[in-house]
Parts: C-alpha cells; structure tokens; sequence
C-alpha cells in the first residue's frame, strides 16, 4: 500500500535482488560458508580465477531485461508440469538434470 492507504502498487517478488541472494546460497554449495569455500581453495592451491570469471558471468546474466521474465515463465512452466493438479501431500518430482540454463540475447 502507499503511504494514503487507499493506493496499490505491486511489488515484483522475483526481482534482480531476489535472483542474487538465491544464486549466492546456491553458488556456495555443498560449502557451509562463503569463508569455507575459500579456504579450501587456498588450501588446494587452486585460483579463485575462474571461480569469480563464473560468477561475474552469471551476476550480468540477471541483469539483462530478460532475466526476471524468463524466471517467472520458467516457474510456471515447472509447476504446470510438476505440481499442477497433484494431490495434496503427493511427491513433486524433481527433474534429475538439475536447473537449466537459459541463454540470453
């Protein structure tokens, strides 16, 4: 609501902010901290080079105007597949290749 009370404005829920909170939880597994992670890549010599190129390439991969609309559309497309018209407490299947990427222009 707007600060009169009367108005409505919405508010996406999935937005550039949401995408990358999410993506950091999951960029840091099966780690149980960011500092994790990066300990173990000190301690096997590796270089955190393509580690950072990676993420980098997918901080800008939401930034383009696409991003929030493929998310939302590939949403859909999931629960219209998995979830839609299942029984309640019935099992979703989840596919096994994992999430797919979306390549954009």
């Amino acid at each position: 609501m707007k600060k009169n009370g009367q108005d409505s404005k919405e508010i996406p829920l999935i937005g550039q902010g949401f995408q990358a909170y999410i993506d950091n939880l999951f960029w840091f597994l099966p780690f149980s901290s960011q500092l994790q992670a990066y300990e173990m890549l000190a301690k096997k010599e590796i270089s955190d080079e393509p580690w950072c190129t990676k993420r980098d390439e997918i901080k800008a991969d939401h930034l383009k105007e696409r991003a929030p609309a493929d998310l939302r559309e590939g949403w859909k497309a999931w629960i219209a597949e998995h979830v839609a018209g299942k029984e309640a407490g019935a099992a979703v299947a989840v596919p096994s290749s994992g999430v797919l990427s979306v390549e954009r222009d």
